[in-house]
This record gives structure tokens, sequence and C-alpha cells, in this order.
């Protein structure tokens, strides 16, 4: 298995220890000097960035793996040297309804573990139909 074998692998674990919400697993494939920036615009307009290091990392960590019913449906995932670039639409429920939220995630490795991630999203797009958005124009998956 090549290295990019190995890191996209890695990047699919992760997503389903979210998914399971095994946080311990998750940081498993964590680098020590982990940090995320959330790209995310939306009405709040937020772009922010939390350190593995950071005193309330493991709080947002462990708010964000307590979501039930999650999922990622991969639309393309490619991998060059030590990095991961993913499309995928995040799925959840709540008692109203499912959201949908389309991402993108960049994910740096070193040292065979996550190093640095960017997640760029538009938290609005939750709200939108995106089906209906991907079949206008021709994207069904």
């Amino acid at each position: 298995m090549t290295k990019q074998e190995e890191n996209i692998n890695s990047v699919k674990e992760i997503l389903d220890d979210e998914i399971r919400g095994n946080f311990e697993s998750a940081l498993k494939k964590m680098h020590s000097d982990y940090s995320v920036v959330w790209m995310d615009h939306s009405t709040q307009g937020n772009i922010r960035i939390k350190s593995i290091k950071d005193n309330d990392f493991m709080d947002l960590m462990k708010q964000a793996y307590k979501i039930k019913g999650r999922n990622y449906n991969i639309q393309n995932i490619v991998a060059g040297g030590d990095v991961v670039m993913v499309e995928c639409i995040e799925e959840y429920n709540d008692e109203k309804r499912t959201y949908k939220t389309p991402l993108v995630l960049v994910i740096i490795f070193k040292d065979g573990k996550i190093w640095k991630s960017r997640h760029y999203c538009d938290r609005d797009l939750s709200f939108e139909n995106i089906d209906d958005i991907n079949k206008k124009i021709g994207l069904v998956y």
C-alpha cells in the first residue's frame, strides 16, 4: 500500500470515528501538534483556528463527536504527497429535519499522523436542499 493510500484510509477512518463518536480512536490518528482551521462562512462569518494544545480543544471535539446519526457522503477524495483532499457532504439530523452541509477538507500528514487540516464550508447551505441543487447543475452522485 502506498503512503497516499494509507493517508486516504486514515482520513476515512477518522471520519468513521466521528460517525461512531469514538473520540479516543480519532486522537490516535492526530499528531501531537495537530491544528485545525475552520474556514466556514455563514451569517455569523466565522474563521476559527484551534490546536490540540488549546485548553478548550478537547471539549469542542468531544461535543462534535456526540452528534448522533452523522454521515459523510464522500464525493471525491485525492491524495498527493502528505496531503489528502476530500469533497464530501456531512449529513446529520435533529428532531425537525436532515441537514446536509457540503465540505472540502484539506488534511496534511506528518510522521504518519494527521497534522494540520482546513475545513471549508458555508454552514448556511445546511438549510438548503443540496440534493435539489446538485440535480439542477447535473451533479447527481
